[in-house]
């Protein structure tokens, strides 16, 4: 049976006073109260059950205090409970102090000790004002409680459900705590020091079997990470699957927790000399000047293996990401991974291509992705935006063949204001001829998305380009001929 109050709270911080409310309100598991600790046991899922418990609560009681607002699955439990109100803010900014009273009911405030900060800055205004009382009255948060029960509020479910939005959010949740949060790279050796793509947190969706394989083939077929032998994983998909984005998503959410002898991001279309000098200066900043290195023996990329292998047998493992390797010129064969990673098959890598690398020898697993789930498609999509329906927004999903690099595109242009859902909308439903460019990027991707799709992909791009100016349609011309050399200085500058 659902519980109609969940209380949210830092188990390290306040585990005392939670079970104490708990108590005051009834303390057994037939009773209105959920309480995590008690509700989840071993082998249960988790966090499916929680999430299922939020969102039929119809009070929520916050246990405020600084740990609570560093906790990830508090933080979350905390934006699902304020969530309507955020997204009435969206779709009604003008929204009367009563409706955005209405959005907050159902929230209970339980404070600190007067000497701990309750981060009452975190919550909106009509909470924050209000007189509440200490978490260590367990009565007096029980009576708010009832009072609060007493006027029957909709559940979060309900409200989200008015909202258009409930299983979104369920989902949302769900996917958001089945991968590792990003962490700062810290004091781990880096390369480059500028320039690595940033995580984009949770609007990271429906990759978290992609990222589970990944890590199981650099992992979990090792062994232990400290033995000589590497595993390289390759990501081969065609263009617009979003490789680099789930490689970099890796670096931050699993490099930074299992490869901390050194996280090395090599794009693979720049010059690999300079980015593995980059790597040896990272592993040792008196490393001599490049000109000096690249004249002895094996050159840069001997002394990048010099480097790696000189490190403690008992040190934790690097990490190689190679980047975009290049498909391989007409009429030559492909260079070889050791052009990027002169210790190949002794540390952990990861490559992303739209060739089959897995083909070329050695240790090599390929790690092959798809486009997105359409319900994880909607969630890109529409990260964001508001002004269409959840079935309209599949639509548009579908239209595109649940292509990342589209869905993002779009998302983009409709966060920026430069068209609106219902322009893209009427667009897929018109279904306008293309220009003779994007037919023959048509082509291409006739090979790797499902039959209808390829149109909406090339109209997405053609949505984004027909929206810029003159002057920036020219320079995105001019930046594609030149595309994938390095682009010049002054042309950036101008």
């Amino acid at each position: 049976m659902p519980h109609s109050v969940f209380i949210s709270y830092a188990r390290d911080a306040s585990r005392a006073q939670a079970q104490a409310i708990h108590a005051a309100l009834g303390g057994t598991a037939e009773d209105i109260c959920f309480l995590d600790e008690q509700e989840i046991g071993v082998g249960e899922p988790f966090p499916e059950r929680l999430v299922d418990a939020l969102f039929d609560a119809r009070v929520v009681v916050i246990l405020a205090e600084p740990l609570y607002f560093t906790r990830r699955y508090c933080l979350q439990e905390f934006h699902i409970a304020t969530g309507p109100f955020s997204q009435l803010l969206k779709e009604r900014p003008n929204a009367s102090d009563a409706e955005k009273a209405a959005a907050l009911s159902g929230i209970v405030v339980a404070l600190p000790e007067r000497d701990v900060d309750p981060m009452m800055d975190r919550f909106p205004r009509a909470i924050a004002g209000r007189n509440w009382p200490r978490a260590d009255d367990a009565d007096a948060i029980a009576a708010f409680v009832r009072t609060e029960l007493a006027t029957n509020p909709p559940t979060l479910r309900e409200r989200y459900a008015s909202l258009g939005a409930d299983a979104a959010e369920r989902a949302r949740f769900l996917a958001n705590s089945a991968l590792p949060t990003p962490l700062r790279i810290g004091s781990t050796p880096m390369a480059p020091t500028l320039g690595i793509p940033i995580s984009i947190g949770d609007a990271f969706v429906g990759r978290a079997d992609d990222m589970w394989s990944i890590h199981d083939v650099l992992t979990s077929r090792r062994g232990d990470l400290r033995t000589a032998a590497g595993i390289t994983g390759s990501l081969e998909a065609g263009g617009g699957f979003g490789k680099t984005r789930i490689a970099v998503e890796y670096l931050y959410r699993f490099g930074t927790r299992h490869f901390r002898g050194g996280l090395f991001w090599i794009d693979a279309e720049q010059d690999p000399e300079a980015r593995l000098y980059e790597i040896l200066i990272a592993l040792n900043p008196s490393a001599d000047p490049i000109e000096v290195v690249r004249t002895r023996p094996g050159g840069v990329a001997a002394a990048v293996a010099r480097a790696i292998r000189s490190l403690p047998h008992d040190s934790p493992p690097p990490l190689f990401i190679i980047d975009n390797v290049p498909e391989p010129v007409a009429g030559e064969w492909p260079k070889p991974l050791e052009t990027w990673c002169p210790v190949l098959g002794e540390v952990s890598v990861l490559a992303t291509s739209r060739t089959q690398v897995a083909l070329g020898g050695g240790r090599v697993e390929a790690v092959r992705i798809d486009v997105l789930g359409p319900e994880d498609a909607i969630d890109l999509v529409a990260a964001g935006v508001d002004g269409i329906g959840h079935h309209e927004w599949g639509e548009i999903a579908e239209w595109v063949g649940y292509l990342p690099l589209a869905l993002e595109l779009l998302n983009r242009a409709m966060l920026s204001r430069a068209i609106e859902p219902r322009d893209v909308l009427g667009a897929k439903r018109a279904r306008r001829a293309t220009t003779q460019p994007l037919e023959r990027a048509e082509e291409a991707l006739s090979r790797v998305l499902p039959r209808g799709s390829v149109r909406g992909v090339s109209e997405a791009f053609a949505i984004s380009y027909g929206r810029l100016t003159p002057e920036q349609q020219t320079a995105a011309r001019l930046l594609a001929w030149m595309a994938p050399s390095p682009l010049p200085l002054p042309i950036l500058d101008g």
